[in-house]
């Protein structure tokens, strides 16, 4: 058999992957299209850590399609939030997204026209503007169409709406039916974390969105991925699936780091070594870990969560924050009950952030054998003490 097809299938790692070279995720589309794709209306948040694909989910699901979604009514378009410094020039992207694609809808609606391009260069009070935007997506959804805008790095909310108001504007457009507008938005944190960094009580605005946190492919998934692989030629067996699983934990993007080193080394030399492969990949895995344990650490979650959800000591409270970080996709449910990260070069790497944490498990045990010394003690000296509380 020959391949025509030369080129490294994971190339592209680290930048948003939508279309044919989507893989995966089969439930959660299904999920979120039926909460977002109707002209009902329904907002949703995307929260899940660095680079486990949330952008790309939005992209695929909503953005890639938009020529077919066009044709159910819907105007769909993603933006960044990091490029804002208010809310006022989000309401204005907003509508000039919303505008450039009723344009690729060939919409000949001249008074919407008019009333967007309008919005769009004038010099008027704060208030005005904001008015302006609620009405011409009132007529938007009047004339039949329903918005979709996808919201990318909506972390950035906690700088940019930290007096409030941009979370109240955002929640009156995506909340009343009569503007049509859905909110898709994705963050590494929940929406009420985010929230809770304004200067004004805006509780209520993470009420209206429906959470879906992603987390790490499944091992199915991850085979799926894999078999890109398989385009130039590189037969995907079971060990090279065992040994990404187990060093990515099914990491979409620390899993496309690996095969592309492995794809790279078949393209070169027609061979290749996994281990070799893991040590080329070793830097990226690092910044990624690193990234990780920041976010973490801004918000106060490191050791009190992760690193002694696994290494211990356990406690309660420990067990009732695990399902936390559980959810987001860092550590997963050994079949024993304990916790452990989501892949085992992850833990590894985890022990060398904080050595101390070894330390735990060094304690646990030493009370433990303390708590026998004393216990041999007391029986040699006093007798058999079963029954007599020591004080």
């Amino acid at each position: 058999m020959t391949y025509d097809n030369l080129d490294n299938p994971f190339s592209n790692c680290g930048n948003p992957v939508y279309g044919k070279d989507f893989v995966g995720r089969h439930e959660i589309i299904r999920s979120i299209t039926q909460r977002v794709l109707n002209h009902s209306g329904g907002s949703l948040a995307i929260v899940g850590s660095p680079r486990i694909g949330k952008t790309s989910l939005a992209y695929h699901v909503f953005v890639d399609p938009q020529d077919s979604l066009i044709e159910k009514k819907f105007l769909t378009f993603k933006i960044d939030l990091s490029t804002f410094s208010n809310h006022l020039e989000l309401f204005q992207e907003l509508v000039k997204e919303t505008l450039d694609t009723l344009n690729d809808a060939n919409s000949q609606d001249e008074k919407l026209q008019s009333i967007g391009e309008d919005l769009l260069t004038q010099n008027a009070p704060e208030i005005v503007i904001q008015h302006q935007v609620y009405r011409f997506f009132k007529g938007i959804k009047r004339a039949g169409w329903s918005v979709v805008a996808v919201i990318d790095e909506f972390d950035q909310a906690r700088q940019i709406f930290k007096d409030g108001i941009g979370f109240e504007a955002l929640r009156t457009l995506a909340y009343e039916p009569k503007y049509g507008v859905n909110l898709v938005t994705t963050s590494r944190r929940p929406l009420h974390i985010i929230t809770e960094q304004c200067n004004k009580d805006v509780s209520n605005f993470d009420n209206i969105f429906q959470t879906k946190y992603l987390q790490c492919f499944s091992f199915d998934e991850l085979t799926e991925l894999l078999n890109k692989l398989e385009r130039i030629g590189l037969k995907v067996n079971p060990e090279l699936v065992d040994f990404v699983w187990d060093n990515t934990g099914g990491h979409p993007y620390l899993a496309s780091v690996l095969a592309s080193d492995l794809a790279q080394s078949w393209l070169d030399n027609h061979q290749y070594n996994l281990d070799d492969a893991l040590t080329n990949s070793r830097d990226e895995f690092l910044k990624h870990y690193d990234k990780s344990i920041k976010l973490l650490k801004e918000d106060g979650n490191l050791d009190q969560m992760l690193l002694q959800t696994i290494f211990g000591p356990v406690t309660q409270e420990t067990i009732l924050k695990a399902g936390g970080l559980e959810k987001y996709g860092l550590i997963k449910q050994h079949k024993n009950g304990d916790y452990m990260a989501f892949s085992s070069h992850f833990e590894d790497y985890l022990r060398s952030v904080d050595r101390s944490t070894d330390l735990w498990n060094f304690w646990d045990e030493t009370q433990r054998k303390l708590r026998k010394l004393v216990d041999e003690l007391m029986a040699e000296k006093y007798g058999n003490l079963d029954g007599i509380p020591l004080l």
